[in-house]
């Protein structure tokens, strides 16, 4: 099968195309991949990332790996931002959270409104350059920072530590650069994933990042109760 819109050939499993980021309006035989991607972000970490967004000085890209739409190719930039392509929907332990994106605050930042069970939250923004990928909440009435997170560092590699939030003394570090992912939403390869620990908050928590695509998916425990949050639909606007 191939792409629509550029003819690029489709595997099985494929929701979007790889070269150019058309949404396949059907998706090809073989196992339902209904829902498709990208992650939430929990209060917890103040909300995790993610898609692509095209800014410079990102962290170079893995090997391309046919068949997945969060491969990437050896001489593109990758970003483990939200795409404003899309809105995406999460479950959060049973409970459904929307990210819509609202706007671009510079060529960096990009701003998203976040609803649970349909009632504005808060704004979330996300901002990446060259030394990682930051995320903060807004209220949405004051427009007042609720929180800042350092969700990533770069470049990205085996064994980087840096601290997350320092208001929980939360660590973070990553412990692989080649996971794959499965959700209700499809399957991820290259994923990047990052441990976070708080002591002090009792929390430690696994964060998935695909590339070009985002965080994927959260789990962990929060004061011995365990949660988790995961990408169920990705709908192209």
């Amino acid at each position: 099968m191939q792409c629509e819109k550029c003819g690029a050939p489709l595997q099985q499993g494929d929701r979007v195309c790889l070269q150019c980021g058309t949404q396949v309006s059907k998706p090809i035989s073989g196992k339902s991949n209904t829902k498709w991607i990208l992650a939430i972000a929990s209060m917890i970490i103040a909300a995790a990332v993610v898609g692509y967004l095209a800014v410079s000085n990102l962290p170079s890209s893995k090997q391309v790996q046919k068949g997945n739409p969060s491969s990437v190719s050896n001489n593109k930039e990758v970003s483990y931002m939200l795409n404003p392509k899309y809105t995406y929907e999460f479950d959060a332990n049973g409970e459904t959270l929307t990210y819509t994106f609202d706007d671009e605050v510079d060529d960096k930042t990009n701003r998203w409104e976040v609803e649970y069970d349909g009632d504005l939250q808060y704004l979330y923004q996300e901002k990446e350059s060259k030394t990682g990928l930051v995320s903060l909440a807004v209220d949405p009435e004051t427009e007042a920072e609720d929180y800042r997170h350092i969700d990533l560092k770069y470049p990205v590699e085996k064994g980087l530590k840096w601290i997350s939030d320092k208001e929980s003394d939360e660590s973070a570090e990553i412990v692989s650069v080649s996971e794959t992912v499965k959700t209700d939403a499809g399957k991820f390869d290259d994923c990047i994933k990052v441990k976070y620990v708080s002591k002090s908050a009792e929390i430690e928590q696994y964060a998935y990042y695909a590339p070009n695509i985002g965080c994927v998916k959260m789990e962990g425990k929060e004061s011995g109760e365990r949660f988790t949050y995961e990408l169920v639909d990705l709908t192209e606007e």
